[in-house]
């Protein structure tokens, strides 16, 4: 019977002290911040925030002017970069759809370049972008005649006849300005 009665004891100080601890939190915390939750705020003025912003003036840098030399230094850097990638397409596994890619890039740049060049050197260019645009063509036939390391062979030629013939040095003179 004194176990019955301690537990009653306890129960009842137990919620005593919940109730005083409910009763403080009411006190001291109340309903408004929930009404002010709930409860719609002025909006602020839009032309208040505007004036507020400062406005700031783009700074208008002169676009950069490149020498017909570097410009075709630069096409001629890229087709180097093609004709090797293709190059090493031709060796390896890669597919056919990256090496008509490549191809695709290295015509370009030789367009590029031709575009340059004054009317004495264009026609060289023209029958390099010929010989290449064959290699393409047997490339694309469904039954290829050739193998890859004919088509190597000739885009190596292609590439020296480039290199040895249209360097910046020796077309220095035929670039248009």
């Amino acid at each position: 019977m004194n176990i019955f009665v301690n537990k009653k004891q306890l129960a009842l100080r137990m919620s005593l002290v919940l109730c005083i601890f409910l009763s403080i939190s009411i006190v001291l915390g109340g309903c408004e911040p929930l009404r002010k939750k709930f409860t719609r705020q002025k909006k602020k003025d839009k032309d208040e925030s505007m004036e507020m912003s400062p406005i700031l003036e783009p700074i208008e840098y002169p676009a950069k002017q490149y020498s017909p030399e570097q410009v075709y230094q630069e096409h001629f850097s890229l087709w180097k970069v093609w004709q090797k990638e293709l190059l090493t397409m031709l060796d390896g596994t890669s597919s056919r759809k990256r090496q008509f890619y490549a191809m695709e890039q290295i015509r370009k740049q030789l367009a590029e370049l031709k575009a340059l060049l004054a009317d004495d050197k264009k026609a060289g260019v023209e029958v390099l972008l010929s010989e290449l645009s064959v290699v393409e063509a047997d490339m694309r036939l469904s039954v290829p005649r050739g193998s890859l390391s004919s088509w190597r062979s000739k885009v190596e030629s292609i590439g020296k006849k480039m290199r040895t013939e249209y360097s910046l040095s020796k077309v220095k003179d035929s670039i248009k300005k």
